[in-house]
């Protein structure tokens, strides 16, 4: 009986590369057809009123996020005190107010933060009405005692109310402190004053990137086209008919958890690449990452498609594990791991790289032992066993966790004038590789970074800037 080329839900792995049957490009255009009607038909039946309801819900809630800026609530209990947390909290509001630039951006950093208590308050209803119960049931804090303390983060300390429960705020040493919590807008401030005076571009430009590496011994994949805005160019190939004839990855350069990222399956019989029911040529591949990269806001890749090592393969459901490393380098260029953590793709998506909606583990950076696991939201659970392979996450080993340790850090070593790095590692078939690195690496939601050396490292290395800038 022959193979399904397509892969399900359910399915642990790709069958074998003798089974796969995909279809002409005639039944794959067939196919696209059918799909597109049938996606018509349940957008009107769902109602194209609703539908445009969620947009705009959707579309609201990504401007509100915008308006949470904490950091300029010079009233707030966080900008009190000594503590390396609070001085953080102070540099960041200073940091925000200095790059508001003109009188405009200053008062509108004012309105924000006058207009906070109300709007806040109003997003935190729908917020606490769907954690609340799960929050109950797995921590004991009744819906009241939890609102009481959200409004106590929202209005002293300006902590949005997505963060305050997919955080854990409400779990965790900052319920107490609330001062030791630093939000993303925060870490995002304080990490680009910490690179002032820094070529990033040697991270964010991803040849410069991927040579470097390779240029240290560090393994990075196998990058075969670049595409901006449509216009897309060969890298290492003379003409896209020398496109190596294995698996495909195309993704952003600022790739976040395989949003707008695709796989695509190489088949022999075929002499072509497929991807749920269409098929692509090398001529079509290239046009796909033209495509990709206009849709897109970021540039795109065309790589080598890699998966996962056996040894870590009963973390995902398909998808690539990746783990993520925060490392520091200190004033001498020596660098080291600040906290690192485990993403696991909660399913392959018929195909589509790891998809958006995984989990969380964090890592014991002195043992290398995952922590329990959380989802994308609170309410999508905490385990302690992976929900989709029923292997053990909390306590669990990370597989060659110490050759991560000193791959990251050899890497550093390389870019040792950057003070704090953020890298993506895989447990390749083929070995250890890094995927990309970014100095904003955002949060780790098991950690509190202000109760880390990343406090001390990160206000050393901004004073030490701010003095240099002064005029003698």
């Amino acid at each position: 009986m022959p193979v399904d080329y397509r892969r399900t839900r359910g399915a642990r792995r790709w069958p074998s590369s003798g089974a796969v049957n995909p279809p002409s490009r005639e039944a794959g255009a067939r196919r696209a057809r059918t799909e597109a009607s049938i996606r018509w038909r349940e957008y009107r039946d769902r109602g194209v009123a609703a539908a445009w309801w969620r947009k705009l819900k959707r579309r609201v809630i990504a401007r509100f996020s915008r308006l949470n800026a904490p950091v300029v609530y010079r009233w707030s209990p966080s900008h009190e005190g000594d503590a390396p947390a609070n001085r953080l909290h102070r540099l960041a509001g200073e940091l925000l107010a200095e790059r508001s630039g003109t009188w405009a951006g200053r008062l509108w950093l004012r309105a924000k933060a006058m207009a906070w208590p109300i709007v806040a308050t109003a997003f935190a209803v729908p917020v606490w009405w769907r954690c609340a119960g799960h929050v109950r049931d797995h921590h004991g804090q009744s819906g009241a005692e939890q609102w009481r303390d959200l409004m106590d983060a929202v209005w002293r300390h300006g902590i949005f109310p997505t963060e305050y429960y997919s955080h854990r705020v409400f779990a965790g040493p900052a319920r107490a402190d609330k001062s030791k919590y630093l939000n993303e807008r925060e870490i995002i401030a304080l990490l680009s004053a910490a690179d002032e005076g820094v070529d990033t571009m040697r991270l964010d430009d991803v040849r410069r990137f991927y040579a470097e590496c390779r240029a240290a011994g560090v393994r990075v994949p196998r990058t075969f086209a670049l595409a901006r805005e449509g216009e897309a160019e060969l890298l290492h190939l003379a003409s896209v008919t020398e496109l190596p004839r294995r698996d495909l990855f195309l993704r952003p350069v600022d790739w976040r958890s395989g949003v707008d990222a695709e796989s695509w399956r190489w088949s022999r019989r075929e002499q072509c690449w497929s991807r749920r029911g269409e098929a692509r040529d090398a001529e079509g591949m290239l046009e796909r990452l033209r495509q990709l990269s206009r849709r897109s806001r970021s540039p795109m890749l065309m790589q080598e498609c890699v998966s996962n090592h056996p040894e870590i393969a009963r973390f995902a459901m398909g998808g690539l594990c990746s783990v993520r490393i925060a490392t520091a380098s200190d004033l001498d260029g020596v660098p080291r791991v600040l906290f690192a953590a485990m993403t696991m793709p909660g399913s392959d998506w018929n195909g589509v790289a790891p998809a958006a909606v995984g989990l969380t583990a964090g890592i014991d950076v002195a043992s290398g032992r995952l922590l329990p696991a959380q989802g994308e939201f609170l309410v999508d659970g905490e385990f302690d066993v992976h929900p989709g392979t029923g292997a053990s996450i909390a306590g669990a080993p990370v597989p060659y966790w110490q050759n991560m340790v000193d791959l990251v850090l050899r890497a550093h070593a390389r870019f040792a004038d950057i003070p704090f790095v953020g890298w993506e590692v895989a447990l390749t078939g083929s070995g250890l590789m890094i995927l990309e690195a970014t100095t904003n690496w955002g949060i780790f939601p098991h950690v509190l970074p202000a109760e880390t050396e990343f406090a001390r490292l990160c206000l050393e290395r901004i004073e030490r800037n701010r003095a240099e800038r002064k005029p003698a």
